[in-house]
């Protein structure tokens, strides 16, 4: 299986950036290192780009949290 692709990866290395680091720590370029994605790239998909990231991550993680909550108690009688 091959990695998944660079819109992905910059949305994960963002978000455990941003939890373990905090938004102002975290930098574009330390992103895009950390996703192996050209630092144009995040330009490509975020136009307005770390606010425009971070706002996407604080809005899909909030249901991906819900998701993970519901499984874990679906997942018990």
């Amino acid at each position: 299986m091959g990695k998944p692709d660079t819109r992905a990866r910059i949305q994960g290395a963002a978000a455990m950036l941003f939890r373990r680091h905090g938004y102002s720590a975290t930098g574009l370029k330390r992103i895009a290192t950390e996703a192996d994605a050209p630092f144009g790239s995040i330009y490509h998909f975020y136009p307005g780009g770390k606010q425009q990231l971070a706002e996407h991550m604080i809005r899909t993680s909030g249901t991906e949290y819900g998701r993970m909550v519901l499984a874990l108690l679906d997942s018990v009688p």
